[in-house]
């Protein structure tokens, strides 16, 4: 009779969807389980919320796979009597037929059966955990099935009862009016959970429960020696145990649990601990075979029916083998089908036992039965007894009488020996034979052995039968404390054995909130990490030493052994050629992809599956030439993966001799194979693996296998982070066992083919693949190249295109690379897709002369000779020498790799010296002269004027992006002489004419040091002398570097160059990219300081490096030295209120704007009101030159006490070598000055020497306490005056490393600087370095160590495709008619001629001192561009001089402005470039 109420289960029917979704329904009253208890109610009650939430979770979770469950449509269901015999809500239930039985992949079909939890649900079957959560659902409920009628043929496991009753959690109200449809759905099978709360609350037997308490912390030691031990039986048993080839720590474990047997005064646990291969199951078999001949009442337990199956069987094959009569003492019981009943261990299940007793002494078969037919069975036994009567017998032959005599002497012993059976049977206590239930109780009490699951032996409390004595729990890391508490509580029970090895996976639990509560650990395991002590089994037969190894090391503290067998040469199997298969390997797999399954609970690597089916492949080959028995497990993490494998499993595997088993590595514990593929899947760094990384689960993979252990996994996500991954990553390094799959060929093509089926091929193009890590050759490819590949349409192409690239770059290379019609030997072409990659072996210095690729284009075929030809022109000028070192080919396998040449080898490229690769301007044809407008105008197009950009993992991101229409500043490659610059270590003065790449110079070292930096701090980089590894700010995980620049628009653009940088650097990362807008278009200078207080104290880390204009630097400078310059100004104190913290106050700003004296106010507001005595030989531009460079601004002037030059000192000048200026001048000068200073005071104005002379003065008297700078790049240089430049000497302590300065003189433009590079030298040298040092005597050698200079010569114009135009430059231009000094320069150099005007001004350096900065500002406005330059002028006589100029030098065409040429100046926005400027207006007004 069914119990009509079970609190469980009521309480899992008072759960909504809601509270079964709510992962915190039992939070607060899960509490932490602690190790040792006060009392058994405080241990029983510790695991009953904990049990609860467990069950949940494993509702939850079934619930969110319920589109997959098994269920079925009722056909017919009928309420039970409230009153009767089982309760309220119980209905008998009929049902159509089961769906999705077979569903679950690796479980046995479903069916029925007591205990099951299901849903009913009306309507229809939901389709998703969504179905069950919406509201409006018209009826559900849950049920448990209580009763399934037994299968007649319980050898058909297909087959499942449609007929069974259940209890409802409520009534169904189902109105029969609207022909509703009722669904049931499974959901979890609730008895195991239920069986355990039953023992939390039955106080049975507590005397094994009242040792394990350790009340006081201190778990039992085991340190005792009953006097009733036997020796006799001792020694007797060690020389029976000689036999069975037990070691001594087998023999050790299994003495100590037959020594507790003698204590009858207490409880004792004995804990044996097994590692894997160690022979647990060995040991316990012969402890378990030595209780049975001592007729020791014993119960076997195990977590899983595999597990008790397996140690049943050992223990049944000793049995057998000893040729021993007590079988019939062995047990077995359970569900069939889940323990997997075969003709191995039929003879001892229970219920085939009770078959045969009920057939055996049942009725009419049976042996009572058969007695009583043969003693009642009269036929012919009168005539038998008259016969053996008579004293004579006649006319009988004598052979009859004999053998009559003899057959009635039989039959007389036969009647008698059954009689003499009959009444001993009579007086057995024998079992009704047709009842099973006591059949099964006669099987019970004659048992000695019985085997069952934990669980199971729930069902033990209720029989009658002897006490038991002992339990053993096999694998008892793997159960949950809890759930042994149903066997522990057995009547009679007074000893304990746990064998296990908590270093092995425990026992699931699906709610991490149980988890950390502690719930999945078991009674071993908590007893172990309270020090109770256990018997070690401390050697290992089943692993190879080199599989053993790191196991033993990491998990067992190097306390097994490896046994004689397995350190045996024959123990070693190369199952297949090549170390990568060897006995231990980790097989890096960089081109995978994890990717999640449907339910997104699992996850799957299809590259591995690849991969694993390769090596599968190779080894049945191999098997069927050797045909040597090979068993094979392929284990993973993931059931996902699992069954990916499984799903390509080929058929023919299945054979004798040759088997393959593919199970999650949870499934696998307790297994061994010979070979064992393991399968972590994970390839995506910076995301958990935790899952993967549990030491346990680790374990468990790793000790599988016997003769060889291969895992598959990606080097950098096992290694991303601390775990045991990490360690067996370095584990395989350091003992050579750690390999690329792509270093095997197989393996290699299989990737490739698997990421082209699963259009992965972008994955191979990532930072992490094994293209990247396998790269050989340095490639570069073209501006050409860059333009032909945006114009790819298909998005597969330049996959396809970008994956050439990088084969070439690992050093693939085709049969006939060479290209078609040409005679060069290092011009090369390779196919894609019907387009052509053409390229060249170069070679290039950087350490060492090595061979590069340069990729110049990609065309169709028929425009292959046009570029060839034009290449050819190229390469016919270099040296036979150059050439042939360009040929030369170095192969390493199957691969060509590059060459190279020490440094101190003198290569040649071009054959004529004089000819460098930026003066030969290759256009056009051979016989070009290079003189016409069209052949210049065609520059862009000059072969040696093209960039090359390197290809690496950021570029190629970037390349295969969605940019939006903006175009890519790719980090081109840099020159040999900008590399110098880059790796030159001390500080430096880099000087070079515009388009020669300063910049990008100074950029780039600032990039490098960054990185250094980060590998110093990394330990990645060994110790040197430099600021780098050894910066100031280490502290603080942060370099601080500081670049500085005049202009605005190009510190903005030198910000976008950074964070391309980086962005590169890590990858080709997208996330900067929305700043990465075009420097034309940002037009506020102080907007994009907005982040960045006016201060350097406390600069935040992610600041730097802090790229900062002159002016934002100063405002700082101010804001780090106390009281602002400009608190002195009571305009400014109004205006801003006395706040000024911030340069971007817009009434700072507007103080700043409208009282600051630069030259145009100075020429237009202070010249015209000095004296005209004064003014009328001089120029403004030179008097305000003289003033701020050097009056306020030199370095003389820094030694004065103010800060500005006296008079005598500055007429003194006049006295210098360099000087072109008189005393009378410097007097006139210096009264102007006097004069200026007057007026501007009364003005209450400043100029930003006014400024600067403060900060100095600031400086001297108050220490600088801002951040320190490790190194500090300044822009532009020329535009500062050598005070300006002093002030950053505070910034950097660094002298020798920490200090790069750039310019060139021809572009200074800022009015009022006259600048020398000469002059910065000597201040570097003055205020920098020898102020920072009290030793002066090495003054001159220092001097050139850490000066250098270097200059750029190559001009490379970056503003590729450009066009300017210079608008109404002559007409604006403060000379006016002076231009006309042009024709007496043209005159000296034989330019005029009867065209050009005869009358002109000669040159005059006082009439003209200003034509030096004009045109330094033509300069800069003409180097802008790479492409073309419009010059449009509206006044044509005042720029007529320097047109006929550039006309008679063949450098422009004069053109009037028509509709022809606004039409030729007219160019078409593509939709891409109008989508570009959106985004940077919006970008715009957003930092506005």
């Amino acid at each position: 009779m069914e119990a009509r109420t079970d609190r469980f289960t009521d309480t899992v029917f008072s759960w909504s969807f809601e509270d079964i979704f709510n992962e915190n329904l039992y939070k607060k009253e899960v509490q932490k389980i602690p190790e040792s208890f006060d009392s058994v109610k405080h241990y029983f009650s510790s695991y009953l919320y904990p049990l609860l939430e467990e069950t949940r979770a494993q509702v939850h979770s079934s619930m969110e796979t319920v589109d997959r469950s098994p269920f079925a449509e009722v056909v017919a269901f009928e309420k039970c009597n409230p009153y009767g015999p089982y309760g309220e809500n119980v209905y008998h239930i009929k049902v159509d037929c089961w769906r999705n039985r077979f569903n679950d992949r690796g479980k046995e079909p479903y069916k029925t059966l007591p205990g099951d939890l299901l849903i009913v649900l009306a309507d229809a079957k939901p389709e998703t955990v969504s179905d069950l959560q919406r509201v409006g659902r018209s009826f559900w409920a849950f049920v448990s099935v209580t009763y399934v009628p037994e299968n007649e043929d319980e050898d058909d496991i297909d087959s499942t009862s449609l007929y069974f009753r259940v209890k409802a959690s409520k009534d169904f109200e189902v109105n029969d009016s609207t022909h509703t449809s009722l669904f049931l759905v499974f959901l979890v099978n609730l008895i195991p959970n239920s069986r355990i709360w039953k023992a939390l609350h039955m106080f049975g037997n507590l005397k094994i429960i009242k040792e394990v308490l350790c009340t006081d912390s201190v778990a039992q030691k085991n340190n005792y020696l009953c006097s009733e031990t036997n020796d006799d039986i001792r020694d007797k048993w060690l020389v029976e145990s000689s036999s069975s080839g037990l070691n001594e720590s087998q023999t050790g474990a299994v003495l100590a649990c037959l020594e507790m047997l003698r204590c009858d005064s207490k409880s004792t646990v004995q804990l044996i601990w097994g590692a894997p291969g160690t022979g647990k199951t060995k040991t316990t078999v012969t402890l378990l075979f030595t209780l049975l001949r001592m007729k020791c009442r014993t119960l076997i337990c195990a977590p899983t029916n595999v597990a008790i199956t397996e140690v049943a069987s050992c223990v049944l094959k000793m049995v057998t083998e000893a040729k021993s009569n007590s079988l019939g003492e062995i047990l077995l019981f359970g569900n069939k089908e889940r323990l997997k009943v075969g003709p191995h261990i039929k003879d001892i299940y229970l219920n085939e036992r009770v078959k045969r007793l009920g057939e055996c002494l049942g009725p009419v078969t049976g042996l009572f039965d058969s007695i009583e037919s043969l003693l009642d069975d009269d036929f012919g036994s009168e005539a038998l007894e008259h016969l053996c009567s008579c004293s004579e017998v006649e006319d009988v032959p004598e052979s009859f009488v004999d053998n009559s005599f003899l057959l009635c002497m039989k039959r007389k012993e036969c009647l008698s020996v059954l009689r003499t059976l009959q009444d001993s049977l009579s007086g057995l206590d024998l079992p009704n034979f047709g009842n099973g239930e006591s059949l099964m109780k006669f099987c019970f009490q004659r048992a000695s052995l019985v085997f069952c699951t934990a669980s199971s032996s729930y069902k033990l409390h209720r029989v009658a039968m002897e006490p038991l004595t002992i339990v053993v729990i096999d694998e008892a890391a793997q159960l949950k404390e809890c759930e042994s508490t149903i066997p522990l509580q057995l009547p009679g029970v007074k000893h304990a054995v746990l064998v296990g090895d908590e270093c092995q996976l425990p026992a699931t639990v699906n709610s991490n909130v149980s988890v950390k509560a502690g719930f999945s650990r078991s009674l071993f395991e908590r007893l172990s990490s309270m020090g109770h002590s256990k018997h070690l089994l401390n050697m290992q037969y089943r692993m190879h030493p080199s599989i053993s190894l790191f196991p033993n090391s990491n998990f067992y503290n190097n306390q097994i052994l490896d046994a004689p067998n397995v350190k045996k040469r024959s123990h070693e199997k190369h199952y297949l050629p090549g170390s990568m298969f060897g006995p231990f390997s980790f097989i890096n797999v960089i081109g995978g992809r994890e990717e999640k399954d449907e339910d997104g609970r699992s996850r799957k690597n299809m590259v591995e599956v690849a991969i694993i089916l390769k090596i599968l492949r190779k080894l049945y080959k191999e098997w069927i030439v050797s045909k040597q028995k090979l068993s094979i497990g392929v284990v993973s993490p993931y059931a996902a993966q699992v069954v990916a494998v499984q799903d390509k499993l080929p058929q023919k595997y299945d054979k004798i001799g040759f088997t393959v088993k593919v199970k999650t590595v949870d499934g696998f514990q307790g297994g061994e194979d010979d070979i064992i593929i393991v399968s972590t899947v994970r390839s995506t760094i910076r995301q958990s693996i935790d899952f993967i990384s549990k030491p346990q689960r680790v374990n468990v993979a790793l000790t599988r296998a016997r003769h060889c252990l291969w895992i598959l996994g990606n080097e950098r996500t096992l290694s991303d982070g601390e775990s045991v991954w990490k360690d067996l990553v370095l584990d395989a390094k350091r003992r050579q066992c750690f390999f690329n799959a792509n270093e095997d060929k197989d393996l290699a093509g299989v990737i490739l083919e698997v990421k082209k089926e699963f259009d992965q091929l972008d994955d191979l193009l990532n930072s992490n693949s094994m293209c990247f890590r396998s790269s050989r050759w340095k490639v570069l490819f073209s501006d050409n190249f860059l333009k032909s590949f945006k114009k790819l349409k298909s998005t597969s192409l330049k996959k396809s295109v970008l994956y050439l690239l990088l084969k070439l770059s690992a050093g693939w290379r085709s049969k006939k690379p060479n290209v078609c019609g040409s005679s060069s030997p290092i011009l090369r072409q390779y196919k894609v897709e019907g387009l052509y990659i053409v390229c060249t072996t170069d070679i290039a210095k950087d350490v060492k002369y090595i061979q590069i690729l340069k990729i110049w284009d990609i065309l169709p075929l028929r425009d292959i000779p046009k570029l060839v030809k034009r290449l050819e022109n190229i390469l016919k000028r270099y040296t036979d020498d150059f050439i042939n070192r360009c040929k030369e080919k170095l192969i390493e396998g199957n691969l060509e790799v590059p060459r190279s040449w020490p440094p101190s080898l003198d290569i040649v490229r071009f054959k004529d010296l004089s000819i460098t690769e930026n003066q030969s301007d290759l256009v056009g044809d051979n016989d070009s002269d290079g003189r016409s407008y069209v052949e210049n105008a065609q520059v862009s197009e000059s072969l040696q004027l093209l960039k090359f950009y390197s290809l690496s993992s950021g570029v190629v991101n970037h390349l295969l992006s969605d940019h939006e229409g903006r175009e890519l500043d790719l980090p081109f490659d840099l020159t040999d002489q900008e590399m110098e610059i880059i790796l030159y270590r001390k500080s430096s003065f880099i000087v070079g004419r515009s388009g020669t790449g300063k910049t990008t110079v100074l950029t780039m070292k600032l990039f490098q040091n960054e990185q250094r930096y980060q590998l110093a701090v990394q330990g990645c980089v060994s110790c040197q002398n430099s600021m780098v590894e050894q910066s100031t700010s280490a502290t603080k995980g942060t370099l601080h570097q500081l670049f500085v620049t005049v202009s605005p628009k190009l510190c903005f653009a030198i910000k976008q160059h950074v964070l391309n940088l980086k962005s590169f650097a890590c990858g080709g990362s997208d996330s900067t990219e929305k700043s990465l807008i075009d420097m034309a278009d940002f037009d506020e200078g102080e907007a994009q300081f907005k982040d960045i207080k006016d201060s350097f104290h406390d600069i935040p880390p992610n600041s730097y490096p802090l790229v900062i204009t002159f002016h934002k630097f100063l405002m700082m400078l101010d804001g780090t030295l106390g009281n602002s310059y400009f608190e002195r100004f009571l305009d400014a104190r109004e205006l801003t209120h006395g706040q000024l913290k911030s340069s971007r106050s817009v009434a700072l700003q507007t103080f700043i704007r409208t009282k600051e004296v630069k030259y145009e106010r100075f020429s237009s507001s202070y010249w015209p009101h000095f004296n005209i005595q004064l003014t009328k030989m001089l120029e403004a531009s030179r008097v305000f030159t003289e003033i701020i460079s050097h009056i306020k601004g030199g370095l003389e002037a820094m030694e004065a006490g103010d800060g500005k030059l006296n008079r005598q000192d500055y007429v003194r000048l006049s006295e210098s070598r360099g000087s072109n200026l008189s005393k009378q001048k410097r007097e006139a000068i210096y009264d102007i000055f006097q004069a200026y200073e007057k007026m501007k005071m009364k003005n209450g104005e400043f100029d930003l020497a006014d400024f600067v002379i403060d900060l100095h003065h600031r400086l001297r008297h108050e220490k600088y306490g801002g951040d320190q700078m490790d190194f500090v790049y300044i822009d532009e240089v020329q535009d500062l005056t050598l005070s300006q430049i002093a002030l950053f000497k505070h910034m950097c302590i660094n002298n020798e490393e920490g200090f790069i300065f750039s310019g060139d003189t021809a572009q200074t433009i800022a009015r009022g600087i006259d600048f020398r590079f000469q002059d910065i030298r000597h201040l570097f040298h003055k205020k920098f370095v020898l102020e920072s040092r009290s030793n002066k005597l090495e003054e001159r050698k220092e001097k050139g160590q850490i000066s250098k200079m270097f200059h750029l010569t190559q001009n490379f114009r970056t503003h590729s495709g450009i066009d300017v135009l210079l608008y109404n430059f002559f007409g604006s231009s403060p000379l006016k008619n002076k231009w006309r000094v042009i024709y007496d320069y043209m005159k000296e150099r034989g330019l005029l001629d009867s065209t050009l005007p005869k009358c002109f001004p000669s040159f005059n350096e006082s009439k003209h001192n200003i034509l030096c900065s004009e045109l330094k500002q033509l300069y800069v406005a003409v180097t802008r561009t790479r492409q073309r330059l419009w010059v449009c002028e509206s006044v044509e006589e005042l720029s007529k001089p320097m047109f006929d100029y550039w006309k008679k030098k063949c450098l422009v065409q004069v053109r009037q402005l028509d509709d022809s040429l606004a039409q030729e100046m007219q160019v078409a926005s593509r939709p891409e470039e109008w989508k570009s400027r959106g985004i940077k207006v919006c970008i715009i007004v957003g930092t506005n």
